[in-house]
């Protein structure tokens, strides 16, 4: 597969104005681990990211990180001490790490509490105004991160859009990176929408690309997704055969014309499904894009691929049209095995989430809600999490503490699978603290296989005086 990715970014440095711990509470550096988890092996920062030898690499730095910031925490509880409203967050004990250890590197998570705070400062009129501090919901991941959401693994700079899209490249194609780094939000949303707007302001760079759903990652079963097939360079295309669902005999095809050079008067493409079946598409043009089912008659071995004829000619005014020859490519994709019923899942719903909320008596406390479940190419996890809010004396939303010995609690549940036929395992996975604004429950599974999921749950709640705010929420995956 082509490698892929990550642009470097050119080295900013922005200070950061998060509350700063006092000096007495401020973790130490990476170090305290001995090297037992990451082997002494810390990331080094390469043009304001950090960079990662490979996956593995990556994978034990956020177990390592995970271990570091809980003996923190572990530290702080056994301190009879340590004053509860004295007690560092997690925000606050990873912005010490990243200080510590880092230079010339500000993370995302960093960028998102700082301009989260300024906002917070002042407030919300109404709570359906309030921004997401953390749309990853993962603290730790998010300090793997640069402010414009990219780290580099192996050879490849990957940017993480949302968490239903991730975009890869070389890591010495820093033009890709300074590209990427101007797409708007509002084009953000999935890959398809990540994808058009490559395809309309620079359709030249869209095959050195990788542009995934995470959902999708390791499921696509033909071509590599940056393949590019030519015939005398009259047409550059880009297609993936794909499972997209819980029937194990149900595929799909899709197909992006990325360049169709001039001389090609027209071209259409036939899909050989390898069972005696075919599906052809006319009148391709330039950008076209489209997407194709089907369904096999039964288990067993196929072998699909497609078939572009191209006519080669142009349209000569009073003359009419002129066509000189043709030319056909034909695209094989490794061959389909159909073995197992899939059954209990929906591999497409893997990146879902949910928030709800509930509201105090008096309407004057709130607590905010989320559950996700992940299964990408970047990490496995199931996460729920949740924050405490309050009404100020001018009557606006904000985020804060819950107050001494006041508890916040978040707990994630699934059954889940790493494996096709649905060998179901139970996991779950709990956090608490006192006089904190939030708190998140992460279970992981450094897989790069897909997990899938037949449901989630959570379990959430938080002190508002003697008042207890609580919810429960499930978020099934198979509709």
């Amino acid at each position: 597969m082509k490698k892929l990715i990550l642009l470097a970014v050119s080295s900013i440095l922005l200070a950061v104005s998060c509350k700063k711990p006092n000096d007495d509470a401020k973790p130490g550096s990476f170090g305290f681990l001995n090297g037992t988890v990451l082997n002494g092996s810390m990331p080094t920062v390469e043009n304001g990211m950090l960079s990662f030898k490979d996956r593995e690499h990556f994978d034990r730095y956020i177990s390592g990180l995970e271990v570091y910031v809980n003996g923190e925490f572990e530290k702080q509880n056994k301190d009879d001490n340590a004053a509860d409203t004295n007690k560092l967050s997690t925000d606050e004990i990873l912005l010490a790490y990243e200080q510590a250890n880092f230079s010339n590197f500000v993370s995302f998570r960093s960028e998102a509490v700082r301009t989260f705070d300024i906002l917070n400062n002042v407030g919300w009129d109404k709570f359906e105004d309030i921004v997401n501090e953390h749309p990853f919901i993962d603290r730790l991941f998010e300090s793997s991160l640069n402010k414009d959401k990219s780290v580099i693994i192996g050879d490849s700079i990957f940017m993480y859009l949302n968490v239903d899209a991730v975009v890869g490249f070389p890591k010495n194609r820093m033009d890709h990176y300074s590209f990427m780094a101007t797409i708007p939000k509002a084009n953000q949303t999935n890959a398809s929408s990540i994808g058009e707007w490559v395809l309309k302001n620079k359709p030249g760079i869209f095959t050195e690309l990788l542009i995934l759903a995470p959902s999708e990652s390791g499921r696509v079963i033909g071509t590599d997704p940056g393949y590019t097939p030519q015939a005398d360079g009259l047409i550059k295309t880009r297609e993936e055969i794909l499972q997209p669902g819980c029937d194990p005999l149900a595929w799909k095809v899709n197909v992006s014309i990325i360049n169709v050079k001039k001389g090609v008067y027209s071209a259409k493409s036939t899909i050989y499904w390898g069972d005696g079946d075919s599906t052809v598409n006319n009148n391709i043009d330039l950008l076209t894009k489209f997407e194709r089912d089907h369904v096999y008659p039964a288990m067993g071995t196929y072998h699909p691929y497609i078939k572009y004829y191209i006519l080669l000619g142009d349209y000569i005014s009073g003359v009419g049209s002129i066509i000189y020859g043709h030319e056909e490519i034909i695209v094989p994709f490794s061959p389909i095995t159909i073995t197992n019923s899939l059954t209990g899942y929906c591999y497409k719903e893997t990146m879902k989430e949910k928030n709800q909320v509930a509201t105090s008596a008096d309407g004057k406390a709130k607590i905010n809600c989320r559950i996700m479940g992940r299964s990408s190419y970047w990490a496995n996890n199931i996460q729920a999490e949740t924050e405490f809010w309050k009404k100020n004396s001018n009557n606006k939303w904000k985020k804060e503490k819950t107050g001494p010995y006041r508890k916040i609690y978040a707990k994630v549940m699934s059954n889940l699978s790493f494996d096709e036929c649905g060998q179901w395992q139970y996991k779950e996975k709990s956090n608490e603290n006192t006089n904190d604004k939030s708190i998140t429950a992460v279970d992981r599974y450094g897989k790069r296989n897909p997990v899938m999921f037949n449901y989630i749950k959570s379990y959430h709640f938080a002190y508002y005086g003697g008042e207890q705010l609580k919810l429960n929420i499930e978020l099934p995956m198979c509709p």
